[in-house]
Formats: structure tokens, sequence, C-alpha cells
């Protein structure tokens, strides 16, 4: 554990601070590290003098197997793309789906038929060599997100539509 602790010192200590976000419509901010999460590949990240668009979190949902649902990013470096699938497992700290988690859709919001944030898309889940469709997409739920990053309420907790969290 001491030896844990202290690698994630460091690592946070390694991290950037500051960094330049570009918004769908090309605009460039600043964007300041407000916090890291110490247990997920998630990052917290403040804009100032500037309101972007976003999706509203689904505060109260609780998602059901089978339910549908929609991953945004950017994947392979194209911006904008949005993959269906549903819900296929439910699990205490993931939300597991089979709509396409490719690299670069990492950071996007999963979201529900009505447009809401229930997660983050992280990962995906593959076995062996395969890429393409094969697998699984996880996403982190969005009450981990609150329990990570507790100086935020439930309402203040979005997902850009152009990706900034």
């Amino acid at each position: 554990k001491v030896k844990s602790d202290h690698n994630w010192r460091s690592a946070n200590a390694m991290a950037a601070r500051n960094f330049t976000i570009q918004l769908k419509d090309e605009t460039k901010l600043k964007a300041k590290l407000v916090s890291i999460s110490p247990q997920y590949d998630l990052a917290l990240l403040k804009i100032d003098g500037y309101k972007t668009p976003s999706l509203k979190t689904a505060v109260n949902f609780r998602p059901v197997q089978g339910e549908p649902v929609y991953a945004m990013g950017s994947p392979l470096g194209l911006a904008d793309y949005v993959t269906s699938g549903i819900i296929t497992r439910i699990k205490k700290n993931a939300i597991i789906t089979d709509a396409q988690i490719l690299p670069g859709n990492s950071g996007g919001p999963l979201v529900t038929n009505k447009g809401d944030v229930i997660g983050i898309n992280t990962q995906k889940l593959i076995s062996g060599k395969s890429m393409g469709s094969d697998g699984f997409g996880i996403a982190i739920p969005a009450a981990v997100i609150r329990d990570q990053f507790p100086q935020l309420n439930a309402s203040t907790i979005n997902v850009s539509k152009n990706q900034a969290l």
C-alpha cells in the first residue's frame, strides 16, 4: 500500500496541469486540471469564462440489461461519431455494452435514448487479437463519477457534447 500510494503521488505530480481543448466548432480553449481519480482513468477539467453546450446527466437512472444506449466519441481521430448497442451487463463500477468503443471513444459519453449521460466510455474488452467490432464496451457509471469527484453536485456533472471532460 505504501508503494502504491507513493507511485500514485509520483504519477499525479507529473500530470499536466493545463490543457488546450478543441471544441467541435474548432474553438480552442484553455482548461485547468481540477482533480484526478486515483481509482479510474478520469480527470476533471475546468474551463474559465466559457460555457460549453452539455448533455444532462441521468441522476437517478438505473440501467437495465437490454436497454438501448449510444456511445459517442471521436474514434480513430474522426470527430463526432455515434455507435449504438444495448446494455449487456451491469456491474457496480461498470456498464458493459455491445456498442462499439473504438480507440478515441474513451472519454465520450454513454447516453440513453433520451440523450441523458449514464456513463463515460473508458475501454473495450476483447479477447485474443481482435480489434474491429468484436468485444464489449465498458463505461464508468455516472454514480461512480459523482463518488470520485465529491466537490461536484449531481447537477454539475455534465459531459460536454464536445468531449471536454
